[in-house]
């Protein structure tokens, strides 16, 4: 991906990038709560917080430091 794109952007911005997500997360907890006092079913919400989740980690994949492995012949 893009090193200089909005999306690497965000990633690098470690403050915005974890308040954001949650952000998210406090949302769907909310949900959650409301939708269990009203009786309705809020198994999706596990679900979303799992996509969430799934989304961040792709973020890092793509823009996290990697490690470079060195290989050494030496003896």
């Amino acid at each position: 991906m893009n090193p200089t794109s909005p999306l690497a952007t965000f990633y690098n911005n470690i403050s915005e990038r974890e308040g954001v997500k949650a952000f998210m997360i406090t949302c769907l907890k909310e949900m959650a709560v409301d939708m269990a006092f009203e009786g309705k079913d809020n198994k999706g919400v596990k679900e979303a917080k799992d996509c969430i989740d799934l989304m961040f980690g792709k973020l890092d994949e793509a823009f996290g430091s990697r490690k470079e492995v060195v290989i050494s012949n030496s003896k």
